[in-house]
């Protein structure tokens, strides 16, 4: 079962990393808005290219959280999540190295955290939060 949840979670993570590579365009991935106050919904990236027009665009709060989940944020929040991952990977006994004094077994509560931030992603299971 755990073999299934990292999995899971790899591939999830795998497809978080490739969109916001693509969505960086060869450039860092730092988006902003470009004049909240004249044009809230308008978001440019490092290169002053447009991600989102002004015309018919997201609220002044969805600009903002558009923003604030750019693909350079996307990246490292991937790269943490692996992170974390690959330290709380149960060992052969079933057990979690990290939290682990021989009576943690997986998945730990910190490897159902990680899964939970997924929860409303396609084809997750909520039997894997069983802790």
């Amino acid at each position: 079962m755990i073999d299934e949840r990292v999995e899971w979670l790899n591939a999830r993570l795998d497809e978080l990393e490739h969109v916001a590579n693509e969505a960086r365009h060869g450039g860092v991935g730092a988006w902003h808005q470009t004049d909240p106050d004249r044009e809230s919904g308008r978001i440019e990236d490092g290169r002053g290219r447009i991600v989102v027009f002004d015309e018919g665009s997201p609220s002044g709060w969805g600009a903002e959280h558009i923003t604030l989940h750019d693909p350079r944020s996307v990246l490292a929040r991937v790269e943490a999540d692996r992170r974390i991952l690959a330290a709380h990977l149960p060992d052969a006994h079933g057990y979690c190295p990290t939290c682990d004094d021989n009576t943690t077994l997986a998945p730990c509560a910190t490897l159902a955290a990680l899964l939970s931030a997924h929860r409303h992603a396609p084809e997750f299971k909520e039997e894997w939060l069983n802790v």
